[in-house]
Parts: structure tokens; sequence; C-alpha cells
């Protein structure tokens, strides 16, 4: 017996039942029992271990005649579990280790490296799962190889059927790194679920990686975590496997390490600094800021001494504003948890959305004469350094001859041509007129205008109200956008195709 913790007893037969000392030569017909919590290793001369857990029975056996090879043991599980692991030694004698559990046997040999786990159970069924290598099962008489990733359930005579194992369950934390104070009441182990029908899992937290040490377990969790009394300071492993439907023991994971510190625990009692606020006024309604879809907001959720988490409340609902927010109403505030659960919230921001865009309507309209401008009395002209000179009313009619097709007004009296520069009406009634010359006409929709009609564009919203309509000719030279934004910046655009007869 090289390892052993918790209530363990060994009988050295045919004497009674004694505590075993480590170091212990154990002979056939001697056992070794194992109450709860727990826990033996013992290692063969070959190097060969058996793991006993917590309420286990084992008995070494002679079973002479049963095995093919001159060197032999026998182990018989009487009940409870044992991990049974064999490391191949090229050039060794061959020997074979042979677990016997009521009419079941498997075996295995040391010309190979085998890791497997049987158990027997309280209501007589037995149980074999191979992690690594392969070995003989039988029972009833039957006999099967199982690969690395099967295992096998049988009850009675009843012919083993192989099953595939569970993968291993993946780990979440504690992790390697992990250094947990002694001050600590209990410890979170936790784990995420492998794929497949789980039907459970069994959890071990030991003193050292091959679990025969063991310092607690607990079999049958429905949940993927465990919290554990903290065992002291010290070195400690953990692992966990999932269990099928048919109770077989899938995968186990590797054993996670870890360490309980006498550190004191450093109280955390500073929740986490959050703020919040407008970094621009929007536009004044009756009071309150307008925005667009995407608000002027700043936050921020720090903690000098912790990981946090943070979010916006929306609302009163946890929510990101992403692209943006629909035309509504809104109370925000940012929202933050530190490790130790301490939470933190800003002031409350409040402000209206407007994410509607203007309306254009664009009517033809049967056009008036051109008017002259009024002629004014003649002006001495001069010019300022920077500024330039104002310009003189245009009259269309002076320009037919295709050098420009489409004109603009605001107010039907003065009129220019339409060119790639913007033309910008930034006043009410946020209307923009255009006209064309002979051969040209502009088309929209089902709506065509040629020489002699006009085209009204015409911006509205009601919502914050416009702030601009803009016309200018695409740089293909065929097409008149018009562009109409409103005063948080939403906009809708329309199209007029410039045809020539």
């Amino acid at each position: 017996m090289i390892k052993h913790s918790g209530p363990v007893l060994q009988q050295p037969a045919p004497l009674e039942w004694v505590p075993p000392q480590t170091g212990d030569l154990l002979v056939e017909s001697d056992a070794t029992r194992t109450d709860r919590g727990g826990s033996a290793e013992l290692e063969f001369g070959d190097g060969t271990t058996l793991v006993i857990t917590e309420e286990s029975l084992v008995f070494l056996r002679d079973i002479k005649g049963r095995l093919s090879t001159p060197r032999s043991r026998g182990v018989e599980l009487v009940r409870g579990q044992a991990d049974l692991s064999s490391l191949a030694r090229p050039g060794a004698t061959p020997s074979d280790v042979e677990i016997v559990m009521g009419n079941s046997r498997l075996s295995l040999s040391n010309s190979e490296t085998v890791s497997s786990r049987a158990a027997r159970t309280d209501d007589g069924k037995s149980k074999v799962g191979v992690y690594q290598g392969e070995l003989s099962f039988s029972n009833g008489g039957q006999e099967i190889r199982l690969e690395q990733g099967s295992g096998a359930v049988v009850e009675g005579d009843e012919p083993p059927q192989p099953e595939r194992l569970l993968d291993a369950p993946a780990v979440v934390g504690p992790s390697p790194e992990d250094e947990i104070a002694a001050s600590e009441p209990q410890i979170d182990l936790d784990w995420s679920a492998p794929d497949g029908d789980v039907d459970g899992y069994t959890v071990e937290l030991c003193r050292d990686a091959r679990c025969g040490e063991l310092q607690a377990r607990v079999a049958g969790l429905d949940q993927t975590s465990w919290q554990v009394a903290s065992p002291g300071v010290g070195t400690y492993y953990w692992r966990v496997n999932a269990t099928s439907a048919s109770g077989l023991d899938g995968f186990v994971t590797t054993p996670t390490r870890f360490v309980v510190t006498d550190t004191p625990r450093v109280v955390d009692t500073t929740p986490p600094n959050v703020d919040i606020g407008l970094t621009a006024t929007g536009v004044k309604i009756a009071g309150r800021s307008t925005f667009g879809p995407v608000p002027s907001l700043s936050s921020s959720a720090d903690d000098p001494d912790t990981e946090i988490e943070s979010w916006l409340e929306i609302n009163g609902e946890r929510r990101e504003i992403g692209d943006g927010l629909p035309t509504g109403s809104y109370d925000v505030r940012i929202v933050a948890t530190n490790e130790a659960d301490l939470r933190s919230e800003s002031r409350i921001v409040s402000f209206d959305v407007d994410a509607d865009p203007p309306t254009l309507e664009v009517e033809r309209r049967t056009a008036p004469p051109v008017v002259e401008p009024p002629k004014k009395r003649p002006r001495k002209r001069f010019w300022l350094w920077g500024r330039r000179a104002p310009q003189a009313p245009f009259d269309p009619r002076a320009f037919d001859r295709g050098e420009h097709s489409v004109f603009w007004s605001l107010n039907g009296v003065e009129w220019r041509p339409v060119e790639q520069g913007p033309v910008h009406s930034m006043r009410e009634p946020f209307e923009i007129r255009l006209r064309t010359l002979a051969n040209h006409c502009l088309s929209h929709e089902d709506l065509e205008e040629c020489y002699g009609d006009e085209v009204a564009i015409s911006a509205a919203d009601t919502g914050v109200g416009v702030l601009q309509i803009t016309v200018r000719r695409a740089e293909s030279g065929d097409r008149i956008i018009i562009e109409a934004t409103d005063r948080v910046g939403n906009s809708s655009t329309t199209e007029l195709r410039d045809v020539g007869d």
C-alpha cells in the first residue's frame, strides 16, 4: 500500500481489521476496506496501480488456472470502485491482472498501457470503462474486447454489450493558476457539460493527482457545479466525470491542481465606480434633449481592485444601444458589479430619440412664365478683403445652348443651374423648385416634367423639424439627387433622372 487517506482498514488474513501503514505489503487473501471519505492506492510489483475509492471492499485472490501467464494477480472487487492503471514495459516478464466482480471478470496485461475503471454496485451490477488501451471483459461465460472509449454494464449472467463512454466535461474553475485563501468557507468547483445524454456527475477532490488520497467525493450530481467545504491549507487536485443513463462513468477530466493558502483574505467593501452623462445637448424640445437613434452618451465603469461586469439599463431593462434606438423617451443609467458582488448604479440621464427621417414630396406644377428680377438702382460696387461680390440674378432663357439643362430656385424668381456642388435650402418652407430647358425632362417614379413645367421638392418632419434640403447633380450627370436632413441628423433621399429628348 503506497497511499491511503481517511477511514481505511486492512485485514492481513487471518487477523482482524487494522489501520494500514504506508508501505504495508499485502499478499493473497488480504483485504482492504474504505469507508465514507476513505481511499487507498495499491501498487503491484510491476508498477500496475489500483486506486480504491470510498465505500469499497477488495480482496487479493489466487486465481491460478484462469490467467494466461505464469505471473498473475487477482483482485476481487466485492463492492465499490477501483481505477486500474498499467504502464507498458517492453522486455518485462509478462504478467496479468484480473479483477473479479461477481460473475464478471476483466483482465489486462503489463505489455500494454491501460487505464480503466471497474465498479460493483450494491444491487449487483458490474461496470467497466476503458479510458486508454484495451482489455478483455467477460460475464456469464461470454467475453468481449473493450477498446479505448468504450465500456459495459452487466447484471446477473447477461452477456456484455459495449457502449461508448461520454466525453469528459470541460473544467471551468478553479484553474491551476488559482490560489484560494484558507479563510474562504467553501470552494466552488465548476465545469461545463459534455455532449450526450448525461444522467449525473461524479466529482472528487484529492491531495494527489491519482486520487489515492481522497479528500471529498460526491456522486449523482445533477448540476455543473459543486460547493465543497474548504479543506485547509495545501495543494489539491480535483476531477469530474459524467455518468450515462446506464450508470457508466465517462471519461474523467485531467486532475486540475489548485492551492489553498493561508494568505489573509482581503475583503472588498468598495463597489465599482460608475458614471454616465450626455456629451451634447441635442435639440431642446419642451426642456428635454432630443437626439437621433444613437444619443450622445458617455459612460464609464471601473474598479481598481477586481474584475467587473457592467451594462446599460434603458427604461429599466438591460440592453445595448447598438445601431440605434427607436423613436421614444428614455431613462438610462449604467450598472456594474464586481467579484465581491458589490453593485453600483449611476444617476439616470433622460432624453428623447427621434429616429424618423423627414419626408420628401415631389410635385409637378404648371410653371408660371419666367419673371425678370426687379430692376434695382445702380450701386457703387466695392469688395472687402476676403468677401465675394454678390451674385447677380440668373435668367435661364439666356442659356438655351445645352450648357445647362436643369435650374433651381427658392422663390421662383431667381434661377441658377444645378451643378455637382450642392444647393441648400435652410429655412422655411424647405422647398426647392426645378425647371428644365427645351429637349430635357425630369423623371421621378410615375412623374415626368418637361420644358414648360416645374417640379417642386418639399421636405417636412413631424419630430425635431427639418434642418435643410439639398439638391445636387450626381457625378454621372444623368441624375439630380435631393436629400432632406432633420435637426438630429436623420435623412431621406430621392432622385430625379435628367432625360434628354
